[in-house]
């Protein structure tokens, strides 16, 4: 693993955990896809030479890491995670972002950034059976209630997809 530069602590969230604020940055290639893996480690622990072997490094790593990110030869990032249940994703994984845009800002590309909406389904779920409020799909629904057949097929689209049922005759 390579160190990275120190992460930036300006306009951080706030009251940052001791551990974030002090970890360390290392990067991992991966030599056949270019894929860069990102982990943020607890100021204490030392990465030094494992003998050759790796096991113990890598048992090491993934036993004592904060948080995780990957990111594509073309600039995405993705898989953002925390493994430590006392940090937050924002903190945690602030540093590693700022460590793989700075990296992206070098190549030239344009950075993306892909993540799960894990719980979303299940709100707009909540949403469709009247459980939760939403305007926006109040408003496509007043719209395929009154005949319009777009509103209709989006929220046939925005239905399938929540509930994971393909629409009326699909």
């Amino acid at each position: 693993l390579d160190a990275a530069p120190p992460p930036s602590r300006t306009g951080s969230s706030g009251s940052q955990h001791p551990r974030i604020s002090r970890g360390v940055v290392r990067t991992r290639v991966d030599e056949k896809t270019g894929l860069v893996t990102y982990v943020l480690l607890p100021p204490d622990i030392a990465i030094g030479d494992d003998g050759g072997g790796g096991g113990d490094l890598l048992d090491a790593i993934r036993s004592s890491r904060l948080s995780t990110l990957r990111r594509t030869p073309d600039g995405l990032l993705f898989g953002a995670a925390v493994h430590d249940p006392e940090l937050n994703l924002f903190d945690a994984c602030r540093p590693l972002v700022e460590s793989a845009l700075r990296d992206v800002g070098g190549t030239g590309r344009q950075p993306s950034a892909a993540a799960s909406l894990d719980g979303l389904c299940d709100y707009v779920v909540r949403c469709l059976d009247g459980a939760e409020e939403s305007g926006t799909l109040d408003g496509i629904r007043g719209r395929a209630d009154g005949g319009d057949e777009d509103a209709r097929t989006v929220l046939e689209a925005v239905t399938a997809i929540a509930t994971g049922r393909p629409r009326p005759g699909r």
